[in-house]
């Protein structure tokens, strides 16, 4: 259906195909945190084979992400961008995550242009608060090895005015279901047939 989608798009437009990871934190890849280096020079190789097949091509990519930009001057179903997708996701070998692709259309270079600075500042701003966020869950990591029961609930009370007894109870301690037998009293109305001698009419 991707194929599909890219063989009747409009002509003579900016053409951008994004592959997007999808679901890859599902495989024991193990990547650090903020930012993984090898999984982004193993990102870049499989954008760098998609780029030694086809010309006139860029690409730029960030974070779980590639987008590629080619120029489309014709309808045919030789041009490129009929594969990129699929030889993108393709080139990441051994436990491959899924991939997300889709198209966009710009009508300019301008255009085209405000594309790439939006994902590039995307990348800015989100690696800055990656970077941050990260540091601090390591240095708040560092305090609490070789710490006993005591010390982690003096942390909570000290810094953080948190009594740990006071937290839910299915927090602290989990949820049993079990099976239990009860006894119930069934009570329900039957006909039963009168024994008793029926009151004739006195005429009888």
């Amino acid at each position: 259906m991707f194929q599909h989608l890219v063989e009747n798009l409009p002509r003579r437009v900016e053409v951008v195909i994004a592959s997007k990871f999808q679901n890859f934190h599902k495989e024991q890849h193990n990547f650090l945190k903020p930012n993984d280096d090898r999984a982004l020079v193993l990102m870049t190789c499989s954008a760098r084979s998609v780029m030694e097949d086809l010309d006139d091509i860029i690409s730029y990519g960030q974070s779980d992400e590639f987008s590629f930009v080619f120029k489309r001057t014709s309808g045919s179903k030789g041009e490129p961008g009929n594969n990129i997708h699929s030889q993108f996701s393709s080139s990441y070998p051994l436990y491959p995550p899924g991939f997300d692709g889709w198209v966009v259309l710009y009508p300019s270079n301008r255009n085209l242009r405000d594309y790439l600075s939006w994902r590039q500042a995307d990348c800015h701003v989100n690696n800055l608060y990656n970077t941050v966020f990260w540091t601090l869950v390591q240095k708040a990591d560092s305090p609490l090895h070789r710490t006993l029961a005591a010390d982690k609930n003096e942390i909570l009370f000290s810094q953080f005015d948190i009594n740990y007894n006071n937290e839910p109870l299915v927090h602290r301690k989990g949820t049993v279901l079990i099976w239990e037998k009860l006894e119930e009293t069934v009570t329900k109305s039957v006909k039963l047939p009168n024994e008793e001698e029926e009151q004739k009419p006195a005429q009888w």
